[in-house]
């Protein structure tokens, strides 16, 4: 009874709290943290967009995957680029 009161509480609510709750698992990832330590959160209206730098489609990936579960956002915004340690980037010409 208790636990099921905690875990309420536990769900964020307003826009600020989605957004530290995104940055939190970005930052606390102990295995991918490290590559993630260049991308961004920002949090409004359901939308999670994401912005920055990783090394590879599959780090990209993975940093969408792990977030798309948290309570709240409904949409995601993935813009971080993929630039490797060659300066070879995925960064459109368009933006």
């Amino acid at each position: 009874m208790d636990r099921r009161r905690e875990s309420t509480q536990d769900v964020p609510t307003t826009d600020e709290e989605i957004e530290r709750l995104a940055r939190r698992h970005v930052a606390e990832d102990q295995l991918y943290a490290f590559y993630f330590r260049e991308v961004t959160c920002r949090f409004q209206d359901g939308m999670l967009t994401l912005e920055g730098r990783v090394g590879s489609f599959y780090l990209k990936q993975i940093l969408q995957t792990k977030l798309r579960d948290i309570p709240g956002v409904t949409r995601i915004d993935n813009r971080v680029d993929v630039v490797n340690p060659r300066g070879v980037s995925s960064v459109s010409k368009l933006r």
